[in-house]
This record gives structure tokens, sequence and C-alpha cells, in this order.
């Protein structure tokens, strides 16, 4: 395969990814204690929100299977 885009807008390591059910929006977790969603297009990837909850690093993202929803886990024992 290869390589269409590359995301850099994480200051740490980014832990897990999931793509929502429509395959428009790319959810990140990572280690700075974010959890990011990016917009994915054919020119690229635009982040169009960043939470902030999570008082340790994020180790896993999933989107509902209608995509509303996005939960996210915790080394904090938080989701």
């Amino acid at each position: 395969g290869k390589c269409d885009h590359v995301i850099k807008d994480c200051n740490s390591a980014v832990l897990s990814v999931s793509w929502s059910p429509d395959g428009r929006y790319l959810a990140s977790g990572s280690g700075d204690k974010l959890v990011r969603v990016f917009r994915v297009t054919t020119s690229g990837c635009v982040c169009t929100l960043t939470i902030n909850g999570h008082t340790r690093r994020v180790n896993s993202v999933c989107w509902s299977p209608d995509g509303t929803k996005l939960v996210t886990g915790s080394t904090d024992k938080s989701a």
C-alpha cells in the first residue's frame, strides 16, 4: 500500500485510532491525554475537535455503530 496522508498534529505517541462508521472522521487517543477528531478529505486531514478530559494517556477510542458517540478509555481508569 501507499501512505496517502500523514497527520502531524499530536505532541505525543498516538496509542489508538478509530474510523467513524461513515469514514469521514478519524479519532485518535494519545499519550498527551488528549482525544482528537480529524475530518478526512481527499486533500488531507483537519483536526476539528480536541477533547481534554483524561488525566493520563488515552489507550483506546471507539465510535458507536451509528457514529453519534465516541468512547475513550484511559490509564486514569476512566472511560
